[in-house]
């Protein structure tokens, strides 16, 4: 199976680069590691592959995992 990158995701437009988003690392349950814009995420975090996606609120909260 494929793994997905943050990055095919926006560069696809399926995350739009004015979403609000949050970015947890292996766990929803766990403080995310970034808040705000689609287009402010770092690129670091661009290169980690989705493992998680669910809405909250106008908020889009991705979890991440580092392979």
């Amino acid at each position: 199976m494929e793994k997905i990158k943050l990055s095919d995701l926006i560069g696809a437009g399926t995350v739009s680069v004015v979403q609000k988003v949050t970015i947890n690392m292996e766990s929803f349950s766990r403080e995310p590691v970034f808040e705000g814009c689609a287009s402010d995420i770092p690129d670091g975090y661009k290169n980690f592959v989705v493992n998680g996606i669910a809405a909250e609120n106008d908020t889009l909260k991705i979890r991440v995992t580092v392979f």
